[in-house]
């Protein structure tokens, strides 16, 4: 497939979407127990979409692979810091067990998918 016509960015954007809303969903129910099957089912489509986007990424020939891997590896950082910080904002407030799990996942998603987004549109516009 040609990168220009691969909708990489846009599946990156809805899983984000799609974990920021798990986020959400899950603080409002803080500091009690959220219901989880909604939180599950929210980070399951979420890591579908980032799985199908991972696959789409790999199959793509023509992409400039080393400036893919010098955005994403200064935008993976930038983001692990950010979704560290949440995390201990969430650990400060005391979330445990399960909840904590589910909103770790979430925010490695949401992590992986800005990083994801930033370097694929920097790398698809390189020659």
């Amino acid at each position: 497939m040609k990168v220009e016509k691969a909708p990489c960015d846009v599946l990156a954007t809805i899983s984000l979407a799609i974990s920021i809303i798990g986020g959400i969903y899950l603080s409002a129910y803080l500091p009690k127990m959220a219901p989880l099957l909604p939180a599950y089912v929210i980070l399951g489509f979420s890591l579908a979409i980032s799985l199908m986007n991972i696959v789409l990424l790999i199959s793509l020939k023509d992409i400039s692979w080393k400036i893919f891997f010098q955005v994403g590896r200064w935008a993976i950082v930038a983001e692990l810091v950010i979704a560290s910080i949440l995390e201990f904002v969430f650990i400060y407030d005391g979330t445990r067990g399960v909840m904590l799990i589910i909103m770790s996942f979430l925010l490695f998603l949401f992590a992986l998918n800005v990083a994801t987004i930033l370097s694929f549109t920097v790398a698809k516009y390189q020659s």
